[in-house]
């Protein structure tokens, strides 16, 4: 095995030697000494994850997501300053170990901002470097084949259900969703649920395999039953994640359609067909899933951004008017956890307690949904529990992924996933993967290189 360096700003690095009275048990560590003592001792950093090497043993496993904390240690004592889990690419290392080189330098800025800028040992080390383990060739190789091999001979399918229940986290379960019928050549996920005097809808996005083209249309129910469906006319071309919120006397709808390069508001002019823009809520930020809640006297805004962290990085916002203006927590990104970060549905109050779906995306995108207790959500802190986990049903239609709770009252509309198997152009498979593990873009970066004139 060899090993690669990451880059780590303003910070001075040292291996911890194993056997050492302050390293952690099963694991090794990085050192970044803060204050230094005369005999060599004093307070330090330390970086400590999860098995010897960041991230290798998940690699290796294919176990979905790898843990990095920042450790301080002062007087034997060791705290968690800060704390992630990231996620596990099987079509690229260089991906999956990214965040090493990222994240502990942005921790540190933060924590010691005097510190990271201009710290007595930072001034006089050379830039420092992480170093981690690459994993041998024929695992990189053997991740990175059946990660074509699930996308070239599999095509995702998502559905649509219906499950009732008061909405307390533990009344849900994945066995008693009744799932609506599904298009063959369509994609339906991202469902919304809303009851008025005229009847129950369901907002969702559609995704047809045969124009490659998405938008959000509606879906009219009596009972169980589709009475009626048609597009949204005056949402954006290409979006999805239709979340819906009820302000003073008027529907509106927040859309996914971060190519706008905004998170942006939409009021019913004639529910559920006809929407107008009323306001945007965050000019350029492409924002991933935005949901919205009032809570204590003021509306808060739960999002991710497009991007390599859109499945792991959680943002917060806050407002005391729905429109705006929203402002950014200081503390962005709040959290930092493939296993429940991006949001996935209606948020709802239980006893006094205010709950939020969100996305485990550990292994894959939408895996499955968890319910997390918020504790704290004010202006300078946020903190979350897990409270349940809502997992598909194995033998149930929709085996693959469930990552959706759009609720209203005491029913909700879901969404599951399922794979079917039908080749496509491997090349096309090839192109995406190489693209999205950047080996396209540092080959292109190498060919241009060599093209630019010398001098």
């Amino acid at each position: 095995m060899r090993r690669l360096a990451a880059e780590l700003p303003s910070c001075r690095i040292l291996r911890q030697r194993r056997g050492d009275a302050e390293a952690v048990q099963a694991t090794d560590e990085q050192v970044i000494f803060l204050e230094e003592s005369g005999d060599g001792g004093g307070d330090y950093l330390t970086l400590a994850w999860d098995g010897k090497e960041p991230a290798l043993e998940a690699f290796q496993a294919r176990r979905g997501s790898w843990r990095l904390s920042l450790v301080a240690v002062h007087q034997g004592r060791r705290t968690v300053l800060r704390e992630a889990r990231f996620p596990v690419l099987d079509y690229s290392w260089r991906q999956t170990v990214a965040p090493l080189a990222e994240a502990p330098a942005r921790w540190i800025a933060e924590l010691f901002p005097a510190r990271a800028a201009g710290h007595r040992h930072a001034r006089r080390s050379l830039p420092a470097q992480v170093s981690v383990v690459v994993p041998r060739l024929h695992v990189r190789v053997g991740n990175f084949s059946a990660a074509v091999w699930r996308r070239a001979f599999r095509e995702e399918i998502w559905g649509l259900g219906l499950v009732d229940g008061e909405p307390g986290h533990h009344r849900w379960s994945p066995a008693s969703i009744r799932w609506l019928a599904h298009r063959n050549a369509e994609l339906m996920a991202d469902p919304f649920y809303h009851r008025n005097e005229r009847g129950e809808w369901i907002l969702y996005e559609r995704f047809s395999y045969r124009t490659g083209r998405k938008h959000i249309c509606w879906l009219a129910l009596a009972g169980d039953a589709v009475t009626d469906e048609g597009p949204c006319e005056g949402l954006p071309e290409q979006s999805s994640y239709p979340f819906l919120v009820e302000h003073d006397g008027n529907l509106y709808c927040i859309p996914e359609a971060h190519r706008e390069q905004e998170i942006a508001l939409y009021r019913a002019t004639e529910f559920p067909r006809l929407w107008r823009k009323e306001a945007t809520l965050v000019p350029d930020v492409p924002g991933l899933d935005a949901t919205v809640v009032f809570w204590q006297a003021r509306w808060w805004m739960f999002h991710t951004v497009a991007g390599p962290t859109s499945n792991y990085a959680l943002h917060l916002r806050w407002a005391d008017r729905l429109k705006g203006p929203w402002h950014p927590h200081p503390a962005n990104p709040v959290l930092e956890d493939v296993t429940g970060a991006r949001p996935a549905g209606t948020p709802f109050v239980v006893a006094g307690t205010l709950y939020r779906p969100a996305q485990d995306c550990a292994g894959r995108y939408g895996r499955r949904t968890v319910v997390k207790r918020i504790e704290r959500l004010d202006e300078t802190g946020f903190r979350e529990t897990v409270a349940a986990a809502i997992a598909p049903v194995a033998d149930g239609p929709y085996p693959d992924g469930l990552h959706t709770l759009g609720l209203h009252g005491n029913r909700a509309a879901v969404d599951g996933r399922c794979y079917r198997w039908r080749p496509r152009l491997l090349k096309e498979s090839l192109y995406y993967l190489l693209r999205l593990g950047g080996y396209r873009d540092r080959a292109e970066a190498r060919w241009r290189a060599q093209q630019a004139p010398l001098g």
